[in-house]
Formats: C-alpha cells, structure tokens, sequence
C-alpha cells in the first residue's frame, strides 16, 4: 500500500520559492521521493537497458529521467558522478542516493560545489569497516540520521543503508544556504521519516523562512505527522475483543491449568 504524502512535503512542493528538488539515484527511485510530485527533478541509474526503457516507459513523473549503466568511482571503467553532473549540465544536486560507497569516498570536494543536502548510501555497519562513509561525511557537515539494516552481510559484517542529511549548525550558514535549499532540506527530512528533525530545523530558521512558506502551517504539518507515526503499544478496545484464553490475568498466566 502506497504511504501517504506528508502535508508537509506536499506543502512544500508547492512553495513559490522552494524550486525543483534535484536528485540523483543508483538502482532504483523510493517510492516517498514521488510525493515531491512535479518539483522532483531525478536522474536514476537502472543498470540494463531493457530496465531502463521498461521504467522510462511507465514513467508517470515528467521530471523523472532514467539512465542505463551504473555511476563508478574513478578509474573503475564507467560513469563517474562528476562526468554524469558534467555531461547533463547540472548547476546542483541535493540529494544522492548512492549504490557504491566507493563514489561517494571519490567525490572530494564535489558535494560543496554542487550545494549536496543528503546522502543515502550502503554501508558495512560493523566498525570500523562503517568509518571511512562516516568520517567522509561528518567533515564536511552531515549528520547520520538513520541507519537500517538490510539482508545479507560482506566479509566485515552486516549490511545496511545510511541516511545523512547537512547539518547548518550556526545561523551564518543557515544563512548561506538561503531559504529555498532550507525548505528543501527540512521537506527531504520530512520524506524519510524525520518530522521532528525538520520541525527543529524549521524553528531555529524561522527567521529565514517567513518569505518562502507559512512557518505556522509548515510546523502544524510535521507535528501532525509525528503523531501520526507514534501508535500505542496495544489498543485496549482491541484486547478485549480478542479471546480471553489469550489474555489470561497477569497472576494465573504462567500457572498450569486447574490451579
């Protein structure tokens, strides 16, 4: 079943000043990226190209752009990220969604030029197999967000994806990212399922923001959503509608019958 778009991303969407959000993606496109709508500008790397004909053909999302192969680090023999960026003539991007650590370690100083906000990538969660992405990122800003295990592991240990997004620790670079990238970020944060996260950022740059959304209704949103996303431990209405063998009285539950 398809989740919900939260208000606040739509909200967002729509927002005069907030622009398209610029993303590129190794594999496949997540399916809470499509709330963005026709602000989601992506470019996502399918592998074959068979897939990639299949997915442009049932392609609903006129920003959507699919691109056979995969993105390689540098001297791998493929595509490189900066080459891709290059070739399409793209001024930005604000969100990665890697398949290859390695692209991500090879970007350098990339990520500051093209103005990046996130990154999702896979990674080995044991340390300190974790540590060279991890490091990689906090340098230049970001903050780990999530880290959710997957299926499978590697040599070093299991495997997992790691959600990053930047972090404008003072209001100096609050400032120097500018109202519409803030909107972006606090509307990608929403997206993935951090509500509170964008709402805090939201208050702290209130200031910055008036001109470009409704900060009031923009912090009605995210609470909504955080609310919606913490459900009780058990219903008592549906407990006791259950069978009463199931929910025996917490002093004769582990008593042998009869006693």
């Amino acid at each position: 079943m398809t989740e919900p778009v939260p208000g606040f991303v739509r909200m967002a969407a729509r927002a005069q000043g907030m622009g398209g959000l610029r993303l590129i993606a190794g594999g496949v496109l997540a399916p809470h990226w499509r709330g963005f709508g026709h602000a989601l500008v992506a470019h996502v790397f399918t592998g074959s190209t068979s897939s990639c004909r299949h997915r442009a053909r049932h392609e609903t999302l006129p920003g959507v752009t699919y691109h056979p192969g995969r993105l390689m680090a540098p001297g791998a023999g493929g595509m490189t990220l900066p080459g891709f960026v290059r070739a399409q003539g793209l001024r930005a991007v604000d969100f990665l969604a890697l398949d290859d650590p390695a692209v991500l370690l090879a970007l350098g100083g990339w990520m500051e030029v093209w103005g990046v906000l996130g990154v999702q990538v896979p990674v080995n969660c044991r340390w300190p197999a974790f540590a060279p992405v991890d490091q990689a990122l906090c340098r230049r800003g970001f903050d780990l967000f999530d880290l959710a295990m997957r299926r499978g592991t590697d040599a070093d240990g299991p495997l997992g994806e790691a959600l990053y997004f930047r972090d404008p620790a003072g209001e100096s670079e609050a400032e120097w990212l500018g109202a519409a990238r803030l909107v972006r970020l606090a509307a990608m944060m929403a997206s993935t399922g951090h509500p509170g996260e964008a709402a805090r950022l939201i208050g702290r740059t209130r200031r910055i923001l008036g001109d470009v959304i409704d900060v009031a209704g923009a912090l009605a949103q995210l609470q909504a959503q955080e609310a919606a996303a913490i459900r009780p431990a058990a219903d008592p209405a549906l407990l006791a509608a259950d069978d009463a063998w199931f929910y025996p009285p917490p002093a004769t539950r582990f008593l042998p019958a009869g006693r």
